[in-house]
């Protein structure tokens, strides 16, 4: 493989996976049961996850790991909750739905190593980013397509959509890409870049708020307001006023469209915000219920995926708050070791943000959308939020190492 290939080979593969997914589920009106799995396991998105860890593990991914110095705190958390996380499999009441989400969980913590040591070695974080941005414009462009062509077909456009089980997790989607979009624009030293990045996250803004997701507004107004904090970069007007002007140019080209169902559309975002009597829209009791299963068993928790079997609100799989999911799932134990691991994470990433702000701010404010999003939304549990996620992280913890190595 010449070095060209090889450097957007894997950024090109994971990037590009979300349209494949769709891509093979196109044809909504014959859904098979192949089709089925393809879409609720995000078969594109896991492949592309197991093919970087065996391309790292190829190159001597092995050996780095072993010559690896991670402090004992997060050390000890990381297998910690890995224990735990394995070990409530045995006593979850649906064990096999337990031990298929700890798998995925395991694959993306180990595709996130992976980046951590591929990028620098075979590719670089740009690229990855690149192949982000415009893998989701392709997703955009395809979804614009295939609703131009079905807009009048008896269509269920809550479940019945490619790529995705719920129209919402467009909206998901769209906050990780949103969020590398305003890390590019603060940093972008090219005015073609901040163009592109700019252009990118409006095509995101106009495809959450067309299918009626008010999630992506705030996650990306989060993320802007802890990239103020840690970033210097982020005060300049290209990085705040260029989120501001893709979100008035995502919501201009889709203020008059009209939509094929009544829960789509801008106007329902804003009749939901503003005039209706539940703006949580369930949330409130969803939470209750989830307390008091908590509650029953605080220590360790149920599993994973165990909310419909021990919580069950309507056909919800997990809380919309990822500190009640960690809790449901592994207990206060299990949130001690993710709040240690995420602290160690922090103090690792922010002189490496502040360092090098074009290699890191744009995964880090990725990350940060979600986690934002992820407090009032299922932002931190598919297959492909999770997998943005971990590759973020990757790409930052490889700058730090890097510059560690170099320091």
């Amino acid at each position: 493989m010449g070095e060209g290939l090889k450097r957007y080979f894997i950024p090109g593969v994971i990037g590009f996976a979300p349209l494949a997914t769709f891509l093979l589920t196109w044809d909504v009106a014959s859904y098979g049961k192949m089709t089925s799995i393809i879409r609720a396991l995000s078969l594109p998105e896991l492949s592309a996850e197991l093919a970087a860890i065996a391309i790292a593990f190829a190159e001597g991914m092995l050996p780095w790991l072993r010559q690896m110095r991670m402090s004992r705190p997060p050390a000890i958390a990381l297998a910690a909750l890995v224990l735990v996380a394995v070990g409530t499999v045995m006593i979850a009441p649906d064990r096999l739905g337990a031990a298929s989400h700890t798998f995925f969980w395991i694959v993306h913590l180990c595709f996130g190593f992976s980046i951590a040591f591929l990028c620098g070695r075979v590719f670089r974080g740009s690229d990855l980013v690149r192949c982000y941005l415009l893998g989701f414009a392709a997703f955009a462009a395809a979804f614009a397509v295939f609703a131009i062509t079905n807009f009048h077909r008896p269509l269920d456009w809550t479940r019945d959509l490619p790529a995705v089980v719920h129209i919402r997790h467009l909206g998901i989607y769209a906050t990780a890409i949103i969020g590398l979009c305003i890390g590019l624009m603060a940093t972008a030293s090219r005015t073609e870049v901040w163009i592109g990045a700019c252009a990118v996250a409006a095509s995101g803004f106009a495809l959450a708020l067309w299918t009626g997701a008010r999630g992506p507004v705030f996650a990306a107004g989060a993320a802007v307001a802890i990239g103020l904090l840690i970033a210097p970069d982020m005060r300049r007007i290209r990085a705040w006023g260029g989120t501001l002007l893709s979100l008035f140019a995502g919501l201009l080209a889709v203020i008059r469209l009209p939509v094929p169902a009544g829960n789509m559309g801008f106007a329902r975002t804003v009749s939901a915000t503003t005039q209706s009597g539940d703006v949580g829209t369930g949330r409130m009791a969803l939470w209750k219920g989830v307390v008091q299963a908590i509650e029953r068993q605080p220590l360790f928790g149920y599993g994973e995926g165990q909310m419909q079997s021990v919580a069950p609100y309507y056909t919800m799989a997990q809380p919309h708050n990822l500190v009640l999911q960690v809790l449901l799932a592994w207990g206060v134990i299990g949130l001690v070791c993710v709040c240690v691991l995420g602290f160690a994470f922090a103090r690792m990433a922010l002189p490496a943000i502040r360092r090098d702000p074009a290699r890191t701010l744009a995964p880090a404010l990725a990350m940060a959308s979600l986690v934002a999003l992820s407090m009032i939304d299922a932002a931190m549990y598919h297959i492909l939020p999770l997998s943005i996620f971990a590759a973020s992280a990757g790409v930052i913890a490889a700058a730090a190492r890097s510059e560690t190595a170099t320091g």
